[in-house]
């Protein structure tokens, strides 16, 4: 299933992913909320993951792929709840 179907069926809610490249920094409007990501590595292998801090979250992932990153989408998860959602939505 797709992680942002999953999203929207999970909570009722359309997402509105965001995309990361090298570099960037998500936006302000970010901080506070539980996010669920979705990266994708230049050797092809996919990841889905959640974080309360996406920003430091994008970066360990940057620092942790020595061919950098393909891709990085994320959006932000309603308060309150978000956390539990996230969780959910990532074990899909």
């Amino acid at each position: 299933k797709g992680v942002v179907k999953a999203f929207e069926e999970e909570s009722n809610n359309s997402a509105s992913v965001q995309i990361l490249t090298t570099g960037e920094v998500p936006p302000p409007s970010s901080i506070g909320f539980s996010c669920v990501y979705l990266l994708v590595t230049n050797d092809g292998k996919y990841y889905v993951g959640e974080s309360d801090n996406i920003g430091q979250r994008f970066n360990q992932h940057q620092k942790a792929q020595k061919d950098g990153l393909l891709h990085f989408g994320f959006f932000k998860l309603p308060q309150p709840g978000g956390k539990s959602l996230a969780r959910a939505i990532e074990a899909q």
